[in-house]
């Protein structure tokens, strides 16, 4: 992989904040696929209402129902859920069960894909589900998945699903977007509404010290802020300041602390497995992970 990243002006998603409509290429089509949306939520609430098991949705498929003035204004192009790890087998079983039909892993990726994810496709084809153990890719930063489940809320629209208290929220979208280095148009308008809602930023900066997550945090925040400026405390980014070898680094990495955040050409490999690395607090934690994420690619490209 090898391509430059094109970010929307600043402009747009400063108006976009007053109108979300205004990123939605075509409301009609996006309108049909909310409708279908809701009728797989509707469907996947039913089954996981049986087995009892905490589900939470995040990103669009929570914040479409609860932050944006419409839902079809949050385009996606599936629903990410989160689980425990030991619920997480249960779940697509009990969604296999229903009809649901588990996607394969890329032909090279058969082992590093399914490391804290399985991807499912909803009867007849409507829509791809995400079932996520962790959202971070190398799975070691000591995020509290437990936590965040106890702390969080039934979906104002389907009360069998969980959807995360605002502070979690915040976070989960910031590491989200870390792991796909920033390039994910949707994150920022995320962002900034969750923002605009005047979350609990002394936990957001507590938590997100805790669970290695300052740094994506920082540059995420602070490419937040010259969006918009009034969204995001300056005393919030001064918290979450990295010393300035790592800021150094990070700006030859191609990172800075302004939008869009990245100015790097989109790398794979080994080169998002480094980079990655200059996102992590604790670079312990980075090594843990990076060790087991290349074991299971080089499994893929062995077996």
């Amino acid at each position: 992989m090898n391509s430059r990243f094109t970010p929307i002006p600043a402009a747009r998603l400063r108006a976009a904040l007053r109108d979300p409509g205004l990123l939605v290429e075509d409301p009609r089509a996006a309108t049909a696929a909310e409708m279908v949306r809701r009728s797989v939520l509707t469907r996947m609430a039913a089954r996981l209402a049986e087995e009892r098991l905490p589900v939470l949705l995040w990103k669009g498929a929570a914040l479409a129902d609860s932050h944006y003035p419409a839902p079809w204004q949050r385009e996606m192009s599936d629903m990410d859920c989160l689980v425990l790890r030991r619920d997480g087998s249960r779940v697509v079983a009990a969604l296999l069960d229903d009809g649901f039909e588990q996607l394969p892993p890329p032909p090279d990726r058969r082992r590093s894909a399914e490391l804290f994810e399985a991807r499912l496709l909803a009867p007849g084809g409507a829509l791809v589900v995400e079932v996520h153990q962790r959202v971070d890719k190398l799975g070691h930063r000591p995020v509290d998945h437990a936590g965040i489940l106890q702390r969080a809320q039934p979906h104002p629209a389907h009360r069998s699903f969980l959807v995360p208290e605002d502070a979690d929220h915040m976070l989960l979208v910031l590491l989200h977007a870390g792991v796909s280095e920033f390039r994910h148009t949707h994150a920022w308008l995320d962002l900034a509404l969750l923002s605009s809602r005047a979350p609990a930023w002394d936990t957001i900066v507590d938590r997100a010290a805790r669970w290695g997550l300052a740094t994506l945090a920082y540059l995420g925040l602070s490419g937040l802020a010259e969006i918009e400026p009034r969204l995001v405390p300056a005393a919030v980014l001064d918290a979450l300041r990295p010393s300035a070898l790592r800021l150094q680094l990070l700006d030859w990495a191609g990172f800075r602390a302004v939008y869009p955040v990245v100015f790097s050409e989109e790398r794979g490999g080994t080169s998002w497995l480094l980079r990655q690395g200059l996102l992590q607090d604790d670079w312990r934690d980075w090594s843990h992970g990076a060790s087991r994420y290349a074991w299971a690619r080089l499994r893929d490209r062995l077996v």
